[in-house]
């Protein structure tokens, strides 16, 4: 499946003030992330998607991602498998005279059959025990995530 969203970003947003737009998502693994700047973001619109507190895209905390006539894509794996089952999508423009307009694309396979068709040689009893580290690391990096974020807030 395919899931797909259009962000339009008004203009003189700062990362402060950032548009938060939710992706509604099945349970499954994450196989694809496209990111479509249009000609005319000039680098000036920036993205961020997240799992609940935790950033997806780009990995590196705090980071974003931004482009002009760019397709991003990302051929990734991220098992998503605790609701909410939603992503996401932090936007900010710093253009001060245009709003912009991107696309957001996430590939996900839902069943064990397609999920086999991303990983054809681990066997799902494989599959299901190496995602289940990931997953343990994914929460640590989110615990983790989450303490620097009350830090920084003053709330631990």
């Amino acid at each position: 499946m395919i899931y797909s969203t259009s962000i339009t970003t008004a203009n003189s947003k700062s990362k402060a003030s950032a548009t938060r737009t939710k992706l509604k998502i099945t349970k499954g693994l994450i196989w694809l992330l496209e990111v479509d700047f249009p000609p005319g973001c000039v680098g000036l619109v920036h993205v961020q998607i997240f799992d609940g507190s935790y950033q997806i895209l780009p990995a590196s905390p705090d980071k974003s991602l931004s482009g002009d006539g760019r397709l991003l894509r990302y051929d990734d794996l991220y098992l998503k498998s605790a609701a909410p089952f939603e992503l996401s999508v932090v936007t900010w423009n710093e253009d001060e005279l245009w709003d912009h307009n991107i696309q957001i694309r996430i590939g996900l396979a839902s069943t064990r059959l397609f999920m086999a068709r991303y990983l054809p040689t681990i066997g799902w009893e494989d599959f299901a025990a190496q995602m289940g580290e990931v997953q343990k690391d994914q929460a640590k990096g989110k615990a983790e995530q989450v303490i620097e974020l009350l830090k920084l807030t003053g709330g631990g």
